[in-house]
């Protein structure tokens, strides 16, 4: 008897030890949102379906709409020399794609057609007419979604690193998929990830961000903070992690109609990028009757921060085929 209580104890303590901890590590995190809060500036959001999608609205002229890749959000441009380039000469709208930044997840959550029907809806919402789509990494993913079904309503496209054949790295999904377990979802993030990304300055997130902007340098330090401040959320993550494991399904099909596009397409990608291979963006040329390859030498993956002047010029190149 004396035993069974011992142990009844042991458990009690160290359940209560467990919820303690939880409980403080999601206080700590509700305290880190809270001073992330304006990271980027709320501007304005257009509503799609019940889906509210932020976005943010620059310049004037012909309409050229910025999609970021996966785990970003508006701060992928807005951070980076090339915005205020393009808004001197075009309208420039800049999408946080559902699921991340502070736009609504698409239902269901991270399916890369609904996050292109949703893009879709907002440019509509907008008044869009043959805007030019520009997708960064996987950004240009969602955009061959919306080019797939959509094509006909677009001027002109362009990636910059982009992954148009949506090859995700497969050692992605087991780091991912614990944050799609429910109910424990959020503590899985507040236990592990959030304590993961933040801790010795953020040094496992600007591990990964440097690889991406090597070799032309590390990650800007305000950049990784400000990153750091959109990521570690239950909504980012899961929808990373499910359009990862959309596009194994979806993308096949969706190549299979490379073929048939009349969109021009510029394809801009960095020589030495370490995220989505060179030979990945010769292969989408080479599927991609109406697409031009314009290879950058020496450059990495975050083209808009290291390549801002051929990545504007591109995107001018690109209006301009969308007015012809």
């Amino acid at each position: 008897m004396a035993a069974w209580v011992a142990r009844h104890r042991l458990l009690v303590a160290v359940s209560a030890l467990v919820v303690v901890t939880v409980a403080g590590l999601r206080v700590a995190s509700i305290a880190i949102e809270r001073s992330c809060a304006g990271t980027p500036v709320v501007e304005a959001f257009v509503t799609v379906d019940g889906v509210d999608i932020h976005h943010l609205d620059r310049g004037e002229g012909h309409p050229v709409v910025l999609l970021h890749g996966d785990g970003g959000s508006v701060l992928d441009f807005t951070m980076s020399p090339v915005i205020d380039r393009l808004a001197e000469h075009h309208r420039v709208i800049v999408i946080d794609r559902p699921g991340h930044g502070y736009s609504d997840a698409a239902q269901p959550v991270g399916s890369l057609r609904e996050q292109a029907r949703l893009v879709r809806g907002a440019v509509q919402a907008l008044g869009l007419e043959a805007p030019v789509l520009v997708g960064h990494s996987r950004g240009a993913t969602v955009m061959a979604a919306y080019l797939d079904v959509f094509g006909d309503e677009v001027g002109a496209a362009v990636t910059v690193g982009g992954d148009l054949l949506g090859n995700p790295d497969p050692a992605d999904y087991g780091a991912y998929r614990p944050v799609t377990w429910p109910l424990v979802g959020p503590a899985v993030v507040d236990v592990f990830y959030a304590p993961a990304v933040r801790a010795a300055d953020h040094r496992l997130l600007r591990d990964g961000l440097d690889r991406a902007f090597a070799p032309e340098g590390p990650a800007p330090t305000d950049y990784v903070a400000a990153y750091a401040c959109r990521w570690v959320s239950v909504d980012t993550l899961e929808a990373t992690y499910r359009l990862m494991e959309d596009t194994r399904t979806v993308m096949p099909e969706i190549r299979r109609g490379y073929g048939g596009l009349t969109v021009p397409v510029l394809i801009v990608h960095g020589s030495d990028d370490g995220n989505v291979p060179v030979s990945d963006a010769v292969e989408a040329h080479e599927l991609l009757p109406t697409s031009e390859l314009r290879l950058l030498d020496g450059a990495g993956h975050e083209l808009q921060f290291t390549r801002p002047d051929d990545v504007a010029r591109a995107i001018d190149n690109a209006v301009q085929l969308a007015r012809d």
